[in-house]
């Protein structure tokens, strides 16, 4: 007895709807794969973008929180809790970020922190670090340290 081709036909069939369906599945576990990464990538270009400007603006000033939360409040135009400093010296600079990177005292997502500044008189340098974290998970995490010029700053007065 033959098979029949209709038989035959039935499992070509089968087999290439089950090869379709693995590459699919391949195919959809690629694509969120790129997109896990895609963020992550944002996330971590987030970071370094904000660690740089807070590291600038703390060797512009020669590590005053003060002044840099002053000046941040003035170039975001934000007048809200999103710039917190605290209330003990060293002043400590915390910024609260939501889920798009802006500044806001809602839906709080990451937080920047600047520690506060320590100077050592005998090597002149000023030492801090920025912290970068989404909740508990520490991001990024940037060391600072600056030379003071001589009669130069509020470390001197």
């Amino acid at each position: 007895m033959r098979p029949s081709k209709s038989s035959l036909f039935l499992m070509e069939l089968i087999i290439s709807i089950l090869f379709f369906s693995i590459a699919s599945a391949v195919c959809i576990q690629l694509f969120v794969k790129a997109h896990l990464l895609n963020n992550r990538t944002q996330e971590q270009n987030q970071t370094v973008v904000w660690s740089q400007n807070l590291a600038e603006l703390w060797r512009a000033y020669d590590g005053d929180n003060i002044l840099i939360s002053d000046q941040l409040r003035v170039d975001y135009e934000c007048q809200d809790s999103s710039i917190y400093l605290t209330n003990v010296a060293p002043y400590a600079l915390v910024l609260y970020f939501n889920q798009d990177w802006e500044l806001s005292d809602r839906d709080i997502v990451y937080h920047v922190v600047l520690s506060g500044s320590t100077y050592d008189s005998e090597s002149r340098l000023i030492n801090s670090e920025i912290q970068v974290s989404r909740g508990e998970e520490l991001l990024y995490s940037l060391p600072l340290s600056h030379h003071i010029a001589e009669g130069g700053t509020m470390y001197e007065r």
